[in-house]
């Protein structure tokens, strides 16, 4: 059943995989007892107190129910830290394993990886292509010493100050406080 999911960092796993490849395994190491899966849900319920979906279940060996639900990394981390101290470092160390880089294993896993990539590449150009204009006026004409006042700027780009006021406030660049033109 494992069903791991990684999908830009955003790992989840159900709480029976949690439990039987995580959990279990750990308080195994340290000389604990296993979890029943039922104790194991109450814990998750106790700790997380939002709503969680028990609608999906498996059907064991010997012919009863078992109903899961999905943990994503920082709910697994919280039910993670109820555990002893052997156990709680142990359950720690897997999980930081799960949530590093995910390698595909496959071509089409890696032609979604390139094509995710390529996705967010040309998302930050766009962003980038955006904000040129915006970084070259203030190269242009913005001192850092803060030199140049409202006026010389105005007379500096050739427009009327009145209009370059309304056209700063309309455009969010900045906005009036205590009757003073503050940079926003």
């Amino acid at each position: 059943m494992t069903n791991l999911i990684a999908v830009e960092a955003e790992v989840s796993m159900s709480s029976l995989d949690f439990l039987n490849n995580i959990i279990n395994p750990s308080r195994i190491e340290a000389g604990e007892k296993p979890v029943r899966p039922s104790d194991f849900h109450a814990r998750v319920n106790d700790e997380i107190d939002e709503e969680l979906n028990y609608e999906n279940f498996v059907v064991g060996r010997t012919g009863h129910k078992s109903h899961y639900t999905m943990l994503n990394m920082e709910q697994m981390t919280l039910v993670g830290m109820r555990e002893s101290k052997a156990v709680r470092r142990s359950v720690l160390a897997k999980l930081k394993v799960m949530h590093g880089p995910q390698i595909p294993q496959t071509l089409p896993e890696a032609l979604r990886l390139a094509a995710d990539l390529a996705e967010q590449k040309a998302e930050l150009e766009n962003k980038l292509a955006i904000a040129a204009p915006k970084a070259e006026f203030v190269d242009h004409y913005i001192e850092a010493s803060g030199s140049l006042g409202f006026r010389e700027a105005a007379k500096l780009l050739k427009i009327k100050e009145t209009e370059f006021r309304l056209f700063l406030l309309d455009k969010g660049v900045m906005y009036r406080l205590a009757g003073k033109m503050t940079p926003s």
